[in-house]
């Protein structure tokens, strides 16, 4: 598909409040590739989703049936040959899965990256040719409002999904031509997770959460000791206690561990502090911050609060699909000396 094609996806999220003349007018629109006024321009992800009942998703399915049997055959045809193309840019492409880096020091670069995502026939622009380089070592806090795109760029790099345009390399690897097993692989290679929601087992231990992580790491070499991971995450008294006997701020300094029980190269935190209170927000930011400096890991934080933004070496903002700022600090703050008073 060439760039002028690419340019006419159009960025739509209808919501109950849309009557089907409108849907109507979209689409018609979409399909001469004008720009419709009642578009709306941030991004909706997938993942940051608007809708806030199954009565409402009811509601937009119905009205996109509807105006969909009201559209000519042609314009049905037209609809359904973009789709079509969107989920051919989503599946794997052709070229070298390993790449070279321009610059040595970095562990990520990321050139024009493009996602769309299909909801039937409507295609949803969600990056917008997203140019980046991290490197290795990099304390970095990727920022920016619910539906800005930010989640769904940790997820392409972190090989969770897959670009649909762009050059993708990740620890040398462009994850664009990877197939999902390839991805699978990366993963369990590359990255740890500590999501917002702690996920531990409750049927076992803090340690045996932890060796959970630890077994993922095939490489000898790279192999960590459980018991030396949990000292410095400061839960090694907790070894043997379940998830249901420890407080959420715990429970989630068990989640680094397991995390980052695998020796990964990049670890990643999905809003990790968006459960639990200010204290417990600062000793597992903290747990973070240690791993980054003891390990040399690179840590990538997403998150929508702007209190964290003085710790990274290197902040990211994002919003409506593209990064408006990109901003180094040699000399980044310490959590005691953020505004917490003021958050």
């Amino acid at each position: 598909m060439d760039n002028y094609s690419r340019n006419i996806f159009c960025n739509v999220s209808f919501n109950n409040n849309f009557k089907e003349e409108d849907v109507l007018k979209i689409i018609r629109e979409f399909l001469i590739t004008k720009k419709p006024d009642i578009i709306k321009e941030e991004p909706t992800e997938l993942e940051d989703s608007n809708i806030e009942s199954d009565e409402s998703t009811s509601d937009e399915k119905k009205s996109q049936k509807t105006a969909f049997k009201n559209l000519s055959k042609d314009e049905k045809h037209a609809l359904k040959q973009r789709a079509k193309e969107v989920e051919k840019l989503n599946k794997p492409h052709n070229g070298d899965k390993t790449i070279s880096f321009n610059n040595p020091e970095n562990i990520i670069e990321f050139s024009n990256v493009v996602k769309y995502y299909t909801n039937g026939y409507i295609v949803t622009q969600i990056l917008k040719g997203v140019d980046l380089e991290i490197k290795k070592g990099d304390f970095v806090i990727i920022l920016g409002p619910s539906g800005s795109g930010k989640t769904t760029l940790m997820n392409i790099i972190s090989g969770l999904d897959r670009a649909s345009d762009g050059v993708t390399n990740v620890c040398g690897t462009n994850l664009i031509n990877l197939n999902d097993n390839e991805l699978t692989k990366f993963r369990k290679e590359n990255i740890g997770y500590v999501f917002q929601q702690y996920g531990l087992l409750p049927n076992l231990t803090v340690k045996e959460n932890v060796e959970i992580g630890a077994n993922l790491q095939t490489d000898k070499s790279k192999k960590l000791d459980v018991d030396e991971i949990l000292q410095s995450v400061d839960m090694l008294q907790h070894k043997d206690k379940f998830p249901h006997q420890l407080s959420g701020g715990q429970q989630q300094r068990v989640s680094i561990a397991r995390a980052f029980a695998k020796n990964p190269t990049i670890l990643f935190g999905d809003e990790p502090t968006g459960a639990i209170d200010e204290e417990m927000s600062k000793m597992v930011i903290n747990e973070f911050i240690n791993i980054n400096k003891k390990f040399g890991t690179t840590v990538i934080i997403v998150t929508h609060n702007r209190i964290f933004e003085d710790l990274a070496t290197l902040l990211i903002k994002i919003r409506d699909g593209n990064i408006v700022s990109l901003t180094r600090n040699d000399n980044p703050k310490s959590v005691d000396e953020l505004p917490w008073e003021q958050e």
